[in-house]
């Protein structure tokens, strides 16, 4: 069975929720653990789980670019879960998986996606501040 994480929010403070903070960080410390013992490993969203019909132990190749030659290479990854979006992530398919396994791959040590929540505030100012501290390459505000 896959390991998703997934809290209710359901349930009113009164009855309690059906998932507490507790259980959820024990599970996100499972799967953490998961990534980092099984450098193969691989979280997935719930649409493509959906789309590919996988099942936990499922293989799935992935093909990766190297930064250095530029080319792809196909990287096999084993299915072990499911990873939910953010409520305001746009509704993708995405993966989660162990950076060192992906930077050994790739030949590619940079991280190359981050979420920052500006709670709505000064979102311009704070691309331009990370702009200045990473370089250019990062996306307009909002993106």
């Amino acid at each position: 069975m896959a390991t998703q994480i997934h809290v209710d929010h359901s349930h009113d403070l009164a009855t309690g929720p059906a998932v507490s903070f507790v259980d959820v960080i024990a599970a996100a410390h499972n799967l953490e653990a998961t990534l980092a013992n099984q450098t193969d490993a691989i979280l997935v969203s719930a649409e493509t789980v959906a789309d590919f019909q996988l099942n936990p132990g499922d293989l799935i190749p992935l093909r990766l670019q190297q930064a250095d030659t530029k080319t792809l290479v196909t990287v096999p990854f084993q299915y072990v879960g499911v990873a939910n979006e953010f409520s305001t992530a746009l509704k993708n398919s995405f993966s989660i998986a162990n950076a060192d396994y992906v930077a050994t791959a790739s030949h590619d040590t940079a991280a190359n996606v981050f979420l920052i929540d500006t709670q709505g505030q000064n979102t311009s100012a704070t691309v331009a501040r990370l702009r200045s501290a990473l370089g250019t390459g990062l996306p307009p505000a909002g993106h």
